[in-house]
């Protein structure tokens, strides 16, 4: 089953919480969750990524080396992070590749205390870049490098993969800068606003909006060209073999053919639906097609939940995932 609770009140973050608290309790409302484990995401740029290599034949002392990187590269006290963490092999030095994730104790207990108050029984937190890359790698496998850019609200994930490896940075321009520059334009309320974004093609006045948002898309462009150079520096000049485009805003008329014309370092191809997933008959198959672009990382996430992803990365605070088990045990 999907469902999709608009969290009302316009992009004001000062009470953001109870905001989100309300779209929650809608949610649990409308479905029955009972039990049913739950997976949630935080979005990357209320992460840190890093990414060291260790010599091989160190999986012995695995847990006590990555500590002992975290404590050099996090500029935080380990008690006040969260921290998970993914190997993979090597290729350039012969050892072992880890890639660590981490996230404020805080931020994680801020959004435990909502679903605590809605008793929703969640069991993982993951990031959006991870469960990105779980969905492509269930869905779309490939052998070679694969962008994945994933444009949301607040930022734009962009993500390559290739094999276990993974590398992901937070552009910090998406819906809501184009929302704000129609704001400003058309003195309008945020969301009528943000039904003019998301009408576009339908418009009388389609020529005009795509006029005033251009320079942000643009924009946007420009952050996508400059990271996929930084990631080709870093990854000895790797050549990325296939994109794939999420969100609403690469499906403006127009977007995803200015990007590819600007960056051509590989096809761009829109995400449409799913391959290997098949619908329950109780979805509206419509309904579906249309929120679909907004669905790669809860989709992500399921496949998390149900044990059939590449990355299983959880910044869960570890109490809780004992307390899991020892109940999974009972």
């Amino acid at each position: 089953n999907i469902d999709i609770v608009e969290i009302h009140g316009g992009d004001d973050d000062a009470d953001r919480s109870s905001r989100v608290h309300a779209a929650l309790s809608t949610l649990v409302s409308n479905q029955s969750f009972g039990k049913d484990p739950v997976f949630i995401s935080l979005p990357g740029n209320l992460c840190l990524f890093r990414e060291f290599q260790l010599p091989a034949g160190s999986e012995a002392k695995l847990k006590e080396l990555v500590q002992y990187e975290a404590k050099q590269q996090i500029p935080f006290p380990l008690e006040q992070v969260e921290m998970a963490w993914e190997t993979y092999e090597d290729q350039v030095g012969g050892g072992i590749g880890v890639e660590m994730i981490v996230a404020r104790k805080n931020i994680v207990q801020e959004i435990l205390s909502l679903t605590d108050q809605v008793n929703l029984n969640v069991q993982g937190v993951a990031v959006s870049a991870v469960a990105l890359f779980n969905f492509i790698h269930y869905e779309f496998p490939s052998k070679g490098a694969t962008l994945i850019l994933d444009a949301g609200h607040k930022a734009t994930d962009f993500v390559v993969v290739h094999n276990r490896h993974m590398y992901s940075r937070t552009i910090q321009i998406a819906g809501r800068e184009i929302t704000r520059v129609l704001e400003n334009k058309f003195k309008v309320p945020f969301e009528k606003a943000e039904d003019l974004k998301k009408n576009i093609s339908q418009s009388k006045q389609a020529e005009k909006i795509l006029s005033v948002i251009e320079p942000t898309l643009r924009q946007l462009n420009s952050e996508i060209q400059r990271t996929i150079g930084f990631y080709k520096s870093k990854a000895r000049g790797q050549k990325i073999q296939q994109a794939y485009l999420m969100g609403h805003t690469f499906r403006l008329p127009g977007m995803a053919e200015q990007l590819a014309g600007q960056i051509r370092e590989a096809p761009f191809t829109i995400i449409e639906g799913v391959r290997r997933i098949r619908l329950d008959h109780s979805i509206n198959p419509d309904v579906f097609a249309n929120e679909f672009p907004t669905l790669a990382v809860p989709i992500g996430l399921g496949l998390q939940g149900l044990g059939l992803c590449e990355w299983d990365a959880n910044l869960l605070p570890p109490e809780r995932q004992k307390e899991i088990q020892i109940g999974q045990k009972r």
